[in-house]
Protein backbone atom coordinates (compact mmCIF):
# COMPACT_ATOMS: atom_id res chain seq x y z
CA UNK A 1 0.00 0.00 0.00
CA UNK A 2 1.75 3.29 -0.91
CA UNK A 3 1.98 5.67 2.17
CA UNK A 4 2.41 8.88 -0.26
CA UNK A 5 1.48 10.62 -3.50
CA UNK A 6 3.14 13.54 -5.71
CA UNK A 7 1.62 16.51 -7.45
CA UNK A 8 2.66 18.85 -9.58
CA UNK A 9 1.09 22.64 -9.10
CA UNK A 10 2.45 23.89 -12.67
CA UNK A 11 0.38 27.61 -11.92
CA UNK A 12 2.03 27.82 -8.54
CA UNK A 13 5.34 26.32 -9.16
CA UNK A 14 5.14 23.82 -6.28
CA UNK A 15 5.81 20.15 -6.27
CA UNK A 16 3.15 18.60 -3.82
CA UNK A 17 4.16 15.41 -1.08
CA UNK A 18 1.46 14.01 0.62
CA UNK A 19 1.53 11.54 3.06
CA UNK A 20 -1.63 9.70 4.10
CA UNK A 21 -2.37 7.58 7.58
CA UNK A 22 -2.32 5.01 8.72
CA UNK A 23 -4.07 2.02 7.29
CA UNK A 24 -2.17 -1.43 7.61
CA UNK A 25 -0.88 -3.41 10.68
CA UNK A 26 2.76 -2.07 9.45
CA UNK A 27 1.18 1.67 9.59
CA UNK A 28 0.05 1.18 13.45
CA UNK A 29 2.90 -0.28 13.85
CA UNK A 30 4.95 2.81 12.91
CA UNK A 31 2.31 5.22 14.58
CA UNK A 32 3.08 3.57 18.12
CA UNK A 33 6.71 3.68 18.25
CA UNK A 34 6.60 6.45 20.12
CA UNK A 35 10.16 5.90 21.55
CA UNK A 36 12.89 9.11 21.02
CA UNK A 37 15.64 7.75 18.13
CA UNK A 38 18.90 9.55 18.83
CA UNK A 39 20.04 10.43 14.86
CA UNK A 40 22.67 12.86 13.07
CA UNK A 41 21.68 16.16 12.86
CA UNK A 42 20.91 17.35 9.08
CA UNK A 43 21.37 20.85 10.18
CA UNK A 44 24.89 21.54 9.12
CA UNK A 45 24.96 25.60 9.84
CA UNK A 46 26.07 26.39 13.37
CA UNK A 47 23.42 28.09 15.64
CA UNK A 48 23.13 28.58 19.66
CA UNK A 49 22.04 25.16 21.60
CA UNK A 50 23.19 23.20 18.40
CA UNK A 51 24.23 19.52 19.04
CA UNK A 52 25.51 16.55 16.70
CA UNK A 53 22.80 14.84 17.48
CA UNK A 54 18.30 14.82 17.75
CA UNK A 55 15.73 13.15 18.86
CA UNK A 56 13.24 12.28 16.57
CA UNK A 57 10.01 9.97 16.79
CA UNK A 58 10.93 6.84 16.34
CA UNK A 59 8.44 5.39 14.09
CA UNK A 60 8.67 7.87 11.82
CA UNK A 61 12.00 7.98 11.44
CA UNK A 62 12.28 4.20 11.08
CA UNK A 63 10.00 4.34 7.69
CA UNK A 64 11.38 7.16 6.32
CA UNK A 65 15.03 6.31 7.08
CA UNK A 66 15.79 2.47 6.84
CA UNK A 67 17.44 1.52 4.49
CA UNK A 68 16.61 -1.25 1.62
CA UNK A 69 18.94 -4.25 1.69
CA UNK A 70 19.03 -4.59 -2.30
CA UNK A 71 19.75 -0.98 -3.42
CA UNK A 72 20.60 0.37 0.20
CA UNK A 73 18.55 3.60 -0.40
CA UNK A 74 15.89 5.13 1.82
CA UNK A 75 12.22 6.09 1.46
CA UNK A 76 13.60 9.45 1.86
CA UNK A 77 15.79 8.95 -0.79
CA UNK A 78 13.44 7.71 -3.14
CA UNK A 79 10.66 10.94 -2.27
CA UNK A 80 12.83 13.26 -2.31
CA UNK A 81 14.68 12.42 -6.00
CA UNK A 82 11.05 11.86 -7.43
CA UNK A 83 9.86 15.23 -5.89
CA UNK A 84 12.91 16.93 -7.40
CA UNK A 85 12.90 15.02 -10.41
CA UNK A 86 9.14 15.88 -11.16
CA UNK A 87 9.83 19.56 -10.21
CA UNK A 88 12.94 19.86 -12.70
CA UNK A 89 11.18 17.96 -15.95
CA UNK A 90 7.61 19.81 -15.59
CA UNK A 91 8.53 23.22 -13.66
CA UNK A 92 12.18 23.90 -13.94
CA UNK A 93 14.54 24.86 -11.39
CA UNK A 94 12.40 27.54 -9.90
CA UNK A 95 10.05 25.17 -8.32
CA UNK A 96 9.00 25.20 -4.52
CA UNK A 97 7.92 21.91 -2.38
CA UNK A 98 4.66 21.60 0.00
CA UNK A 99 4.83 18.63 2.02
CA UNK A 100 1.66 17.66 3.99
CA UNK A 101 -0.29 15.01 5.80
CA UNK A 102 -2.57 13.48 8.35
CA UNK A 103 -2.24 11.44 11.26
CA UNK A 104 0.76 9.02 10.62
CA UNK A 105 1.15 11.05 7.34
CA UNK A 106 1.64 14.43 9.89
CA UNK A 107 4.39 12.44 11.30
CA UNK A 108 5.94 11.45 8.32
CA UNK A 109 5.71 15.26 6.93
CA UNK A 110 7.24 16.70 9.31
CA UNK A 111 10.41 14.33 9.96
CA UNK A 112 10.18 14.46 5.64
CA UNK A 113 10.06 17.90 5.00
CA UNK A 114 12.78 18.87 8.05
CA UNK A 115 15.54 16.85 6.35
CA UNK A 116 14.58 18.25 2.86
CA UNK A 117 14.91 22.09 4.28
CA UNK A 118 18.35 20.68 4.48
CA UNK A 119 19.11 20.34 0.61
CA UNK A 120 19.57 23.29 -1.26
CA UNK A 121 17.72 21.79 -4.16
CA UNK A 122 14.76 21.97 -2.21
CA UNK A 123 15.08 25.82 -0.34
CA UNK A 124 16.83 27.52 -3.19
CA UNK A 125 13.75 29.17 -4.53
CA UNK A 126 11.58 29.76 -1.16
CA UNK A 127 11.58 27.60 1.98
CA UNK A 128 10.00 24.25 2.47
CA UNK A 129 6.15 24.76 3.46
CA UNK A 130 4.35 21.91 5.65
CA UNK A 131 0.85 21.56 6.27
CA UNK A 132 -0.17 18.83 8.99
CA UNK A 133 -3.45 17.63 10.27
CA UNK A 134 -3.83 15.87 13.64
CA UNK A 135 -0.16 14.99 14.48
CA UNK A 136 1.55 13.80 17.12
CA UNK A 137 4.60 14.71 19.04
CA UNK A 138 7.71 14.24 16.47
CA UNK A 139 10.65 15.03 18.36
CA UNK A 140 12.34 16.60 21.30
CA UNK A 141 14.04 20.25 22.20
CA UNK A 142 16.98 19.07 20.09
CA UNK A 143 14.79 18.84 17.26
CA UNK A 144 12.82 21.90 18.28
CA UNK A 145 16.02 23.74 18.52
CA UNK A 146 17.26 23.01 15.00
CA UNK A 147 13.93 23.37 13.24
CA UNK A 148 13.48 26.60 14.59
CA UNK A 149 16.93 27.79 13.47
CA UNK A 150 15.29 26.12 9.67
CA UNK A 151 12.46 28.51 10.16
CA UNK A 152 14.97 31.83 11.67
CA UNK A 153 16.76 31.24 8.15
CA UNK A 154 13.90 30.77 6.05
CA UNK A 155 14.07 27.22 5.04
CA UNK A 156 11.09 26.09 6.40
CA UNK A 157 7.79 26.90 7.49
CA UNK A 158 5.07 24.85 9.39
CA UNK A 159 1.12 24.87 10.14
CA UNK A 160 -0.17 21.97 12.42
CA UNK A 161 -4.01 21.55 12.64
CA UNK A 162 -5.62 19.90 15.09
CA UNK A 163 -9.45 19.78 16.83
CA UNK A 164 -9.22 20.13 20.80
CA UNK A 165 -10.33 17.19 21.96
CA UNK A 166 -8.51 14.77 19.49
CA UNK A 167 -6.52 12.52 22.06
CA UNK A 168 -4.02 11.66 18.94
CA UNK A 169 -2.46 15.08 18.95
CA UNK A 170 -1.25 15.22 22.36
CA UNK A 171 0.51 11.73 22.62
CA UNK A 172 2.95 10.33 23.13
CA UNK A 173 2.99 10.68 27.04
CA UNK A 174 4.74 13.89 27.76
CA UNK A 175 4.51 13.49 31.85
CA UNK A 176 8.04 12.47 32.13
CA UNK A 177 10.60 15.35 33.17
CA UNK A 178 13.93 15.60 31.16
CA UNK A 179 16.71 18.41 31.94
CA UNK A 180 14.95 20.50 29.25
CA UNK A 181 11.42 20.13 30.92
CA UNK A 182 9.26 18.08 28.70
CA UNK A 183 10.50 15.06 26.70
CA UNK A 184 8.15 15.95 23.67
CA UNK A 185 8.19 19.20 21.53
CA UNK A 186 5.71 19.81 19.37
CA UNK A 187 7.24 22.40 16.43
CA UNK A 188 5.67 25.18 13.81
CA UNK A 189 2.75 27.17 14.23
CA UNK A 190 -0.22 25.45 16.15
CA UNK A 191 -3.82 25.54 15.01
CA UNK A 192 -6.53 24.47 17.72
CA UNK A 193 -9.83 24.42 16.88
CA UNK A 194 -12.56 24.03 19.52
CA UNK A 195 -15.86 22.31 19.01
CA UNK A 196 -18.28 25.10 17.71
CA UNK A 197 -21.18 26.09 20.86
CA UNK A 198 -24.63 24.37 20.06
CA UNK A 199 -26.20 27.36 21.73
CA UNK A 200 -25.20 31.28 22.20
CA UNK A 201 -22.17 31.21 19.69
CA UNK A 202 -22.14 34.48 19.30
CA UNK A 203 -22.33 35.48 22.47
CA UNK A 204 -19.73 32.49 23.89
CA UNK A 205 -17.37 33.59 20.90
CA UNK A 206 -15.55 30.81 18.47
CA UNK A 207 -12.32 31.05 16.94
CA UNK A 208 -9.40 28.67 16.15
CA UNK A 209 -6.58 29.63 18.64
CA UNK A 210 -3.64 30.44 17.04
CA UNK A 211 0.04 29.96 19.22
CA UNK A 212 3.82 29.63 18.40
CA UNK A 213 6.21 28.12 21.16
CA UNK A 214 9.61 29.40 20.60
CA UNK A 215 12.30 29.03 23.40
CA UNK A 216 11.30 28.07 26.71
CA UNK A 217 12.98 27.41 30.45
CA UNK A 218 12.60 23.75 31.52
CA UNK A 219 9.72 24.73 33.96
CA UNK A 220 7.58 26.52 31.34
CA UNK A 221 8.27 23.47 29.30
CA UNK A 222 7.28 20.73 31.82
CA UNK A 223 3.98 22.50 32.92
CA UNK A 224 3.05 23.00 28.92
CA UNK A 225 3.57 19.46 28.62
CA UNK A 226 1.50 19.09 31.32
CA UNK A 227 -1.19 20.96 30.38
CA UNK A 228 -1.11 19.03 27.09
CA UNK A 229 -1.71 15.73 28.54
CA UNK A 230 -3.79 13.52 26.32
CA UNK A 231 -6.21 12.23 28.91
CA UNK A 232 -6.99 16.12 29.40
CA UNK A 233 -7.57 16.79 25.68
CA UNK A 234 -10.49 13.54 25.29
CA UNK A 235 -13.53 12.66 24.79
CA UNK A 236 -16.00 10.17 24.94
CA UNK A 237 -14.60 6.49 23.57
CA UNK A 238 -16.96 6.30 20.78
CA UNK A 239 -15.93 9.66 20.02
CA UNK A 240 -12.15 9.70 19.26
CA UNK A 241 -12.13 7.88 15.87
CA UNK A 242 -14.17 11.40 14.74
CA UNK A 243 -12.55 13.41 16.48
CA UNK A 244 -8.97 12.67 14.52
CA UNK A 245 -10.81 13.13 11.16
CA UNK A 246 -10.35 15.61 8.86
CA UNK A 247 -14.03 16.12 8.37
CA UNK A 248 -14.36 16.71 11.55
CA UNK A 249 -11.71 19.68 11.31
CA UNK A 250 -13.64 20.86 8.26
CA UNK A 251 -17.01 21.07 9.34
CA UNK A 252 -15.66 23.20 12.93
CA UNK A 253 -14.17 25.61 10.99
CA UNK A 254 -16.75 25.70 8.20
CA UNK A 255 -19.72 25.71 11.14
CA UNK A 256 -18.04 28.16 12.97
CA UNK A 257 -16.73 30.65 10.22
CA UNK A 258 -20.69 31.10 8.93
CA UNK A 259 -22.03 34.34 9.61
CA UNK A 260 -18.96 35.38 11.23
CA UNK A 261 -17.10 38.82 9.97
CA UNK A 262 -13.69 38.09 8.90
CA UNK A 263 -12.28 40.24 10.91
CA UNK A 264 -12.75 37.81 13.25
CA UNK A 265 -10.26 35.47 12.08
CA UNK A 266 -7.26 38.06 11.49
CA UNK A 267 -4.63 34.83 11.61
CA UNK A 268 -6.29 32.62 9.77
CA UNK A 269 -7.00 35.02 6.79
CA UNK A 270 -3.19 35.44 6.61
CA UNK A 271 -1.16 33.05 4.65
CA UNK A 272 1.76 31.01 5.88
CA UNK A 273 4.06 33.10 4.44
CA UNK A 274 2.59 36.10 6.14
CA UNK A 275 2.59 34.72 9.43
CA UNK A 276 6.37 33.80 9.63
CA UNK A 277 7.12 37.64 8.43
CA UNK A 278 5.20 38.23 12.08
CA UNK A 279 7.15 35.57 13.77
CA UNK A 280 10.41 37.04 12.01
CA UNK A 281 9.44 40.59 13.59
CA UNK A 282 9.79 39.43 17.11
CA UNK A 283 12.65 37.12 16.66
CA UNK A 284 10.19 33.83 16.60
CA UNK A 285 9.51 34.01 20.57
CA UNK A 286 6.03 32.70 22.07
CA UNK A 287 3.12 34.31 20.31
CA UNK A 288 -0.38 33.54 20.75
CA UNK A 289 -3.47 34.70 19.62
Amino acid sequence: DPTYALAVDTANKRVIVVFRGAITKQDWSKAFDFKLRDVKNPVKEDFPGRTERVGIYSGFYQYLFRRRQDTGTTKYDEIASLAHQYGMERIGADYTLQVCGHSLGAGLSTVFSFHASCEDRFVSHGPVRVFCFGSPYCGGHSFADAWRHQEMSRKLQYARFWNHNDIFAHIPDNLLPTSRGSKFRHVGIGVRVKPVPKIFKRWRGWKPRVAYVGAEGSCESYFRGLGNFALFHTTWPWKMSRMHTLAELQGRVMEGAEGEDDSAFEYLNKTISELYELLADINFRTARA
